[in-house]
């Protein structure tokens, strides 16, 4: 009785699993298609917690948090700058990540310098640091369009903790290294 309880719960699973995890694309065939196009980088804003700090009455705990987020634009933005070349680079802001989803690109891709600029990729990913949603690793990862998690044979995670505790890379190491294994994935196709 237990040999058909097996097969039988493996059927059951292809009929309810989702399409995405039966008939997964490929990660690793983006890669060209990055290498052709653009990374764009979210810059966090915490435009949300600001405004409530505000309202708390909390101005200058705020400003100086607006002064902290300022300074992590101006390293992330040297990060990439000086440690990635797989392909070219822009930014955006995280509280216009909406508009990048449904297709607004042209209205809020900046330059190194924050400016808006008008280009339209044909093909483009999303890299922002924050944690893996699976196991909550920090670090620096990279998304698809519709910001959903590039996983498994795509090389788009580079681990903030080298040795958990002991040793953390810096944002311009962790850029460093996904430029490293982009190359070395591309050059292995």
């Amino acid at each position: 009785m237990r040999a058909f309880n097996i097969p039988f719960l493996w059927l059951l699973f292809l009929l309810v699993a989702p399409p995405r995890f039966i008939y997964a694309q490929s990660n690793s065939d983006l890669l060209p298609q990055l290498k052709d196009g653009v990374l764009l980088v979210q810059l966090n804003t915490e435009q949300k917690k600001l405004e409530k700090m505000r309202e708390r009455g909390f101005f200058k705990e705020a400003t100086a948090r607006e002064h902290e987020l300022k300074r992590e634009h101006y390293e992330i933005i040297q990060a990439f700058t000086n440690g990635f070349d797989f392909c070219p680079t822009y930014f955006f802001y995280a509280d216009e990540a909406e508009d990048i989803v449904e297709g607004n690109i042209k209205e809020v891709i900046r330059d190194e310098n924050l400016q808006l600029v008008a280009i339209d990729p044909h093909f483009f990913l999303i890299a922002r640091f924050g944690y893996t949603p699976d196991r909550g690793l920090p670090g620096l990862l990279v998304y698809n369009q519709n910001l959903d998690y590039l996983e498994s044979d795509f090389p788009g995670f580079a681990a903030k903790n080298i040795i958990p505790i002991l040793a953390v890379r810096s944002k311009i190491k962790m850029v460093e290294l996904l430029n490293k294994k982009m190359h070395a994935a591309y050059s292995s196709l």
